[in-house]
């Protein structure tokens, strides 16, 4: 079977959880099927995405990039933002969806493939829908990481005015969209049992829900780092917080180091480079008593 991955997710090594799923599904699916991948993200685009081409070139028969991102544009952000507004009054090119439908059905045509398979599809509806209209006949695997409307709606119980209206439409959008894409694909995966049942209530055929959970690859890990030096002599609490404290900082000399004060603690913003092929790591820590 010749399966056709495609997603606005990809990246290596991967940063956080949706992209670690993204890498364990394409390294499952290599094994079980000939896969071509095209991705949808700006990370696998230019010399910032070469290891990643390389590392997924790897796992697949044929890896390419939509052809939007490889659009020329400026290096000013000034002039990014002025070409998109030239590009959307002039028209000159298709809109992103009919361009992306339009390279992905002439990959299937192609390549003679029996399957797409839409990583993070929950976030991929519209395309979806435009693919399964040109091409009503076509297998589509609608691959998800949750359940996108309880995900919005769980901030509601919190909202309140306009911001509580905002999220209850969103989150009915989100549901409509789930009804819809469950029936109309020919398969959606679930990351739970949880989510797989949440599904199957909105199938009108429930057996075109299947469980596809999050898993590792051991092998991944099995390389040891050396352990950094800075981190030898303390003892640190990372509390992972976010928002403006929690800050991903670019340090081209190696170790900087500043200081403030936060509710009266003292806190420090760590910023280190693991290698020249790494991204910089900002991690904001509280110094704890040393234990005996």
């Amino acid at each position: 079977m010749r399966v056709l991955f495609t997603t606005p997710i990809l990246e290596h090594p991967a940063a956080g959880g949706p992209q670690l799923r993204i890498e364990n599904s394409i390294k499952a699916l290599s094994f079980v099927c000939e896969l071509d991948i095209i991705s949808g993200s700006t990370l696998t685009v230019g010399d910032e995405g070469k290891e990643a081409r390389e590392f997924y070139q790897r796992y697949c028969q044929e890896f390419s990039i939509l052809p939007r991102l490889n659009r020329p544009v400026s290096s000013n952000r000034y002039l990014r933002k002025l070409q998109r507004i030239a590009r959307r009054l002039l028209r000159l090119y298709q809109s992103n969806l009919a361009c992306d439908a339009s390279f992905i059905l002439n990959h299937v045509d192609r390549r003679n493939i029996d399957v797409v398979w839409f990583g993070y599809g929950n976030i991929s509806y519209s395309l979806i829908k435009y693919i399964k209209k040109l091409r009503p006949g076509l297998k589509v695997v609608c691959d998800t990481d949750s359940v996108w409307s309880r995900f919005i709606l769980r901030e509601l119980p919190y909202a309140t005015g306009i911001k509580r209206q905002q999220i209850l439409a969103s989150g009915k959008e989100k549901e409509a969209e789930e009804r819809a894409w469950v029936n109309l694909c020919e398969v959606t995966t679930a990351v739970s049992e949880v989510d797989a049942e949440y599904y199957r209530g909105l199938a009108i055929d429930d057996k075109c829900v299947h469980l596809f959970s999050n898993v590792i690859d051991p092998s991944t890990y099995l390389e040891c780092h050396p352990r950094l030096r800075m981190f030898a002599a303390h003892r640190y609490i990372w509390p992972g917080l976010s928002g403006p404290i929690a800050r991903w900082k670019m340090q081209r000399d190696g170790l900087s180091m500043r200081c403030s004060h936060l509710f009266g603690r003292q806190f420090r913003m760590l910023t280190f480079t693991l290698s020249a092929k790494t991204r910089i790591v900002c991690l904001p820590i509280f110094r704890i008593p040393k234990l005996p």
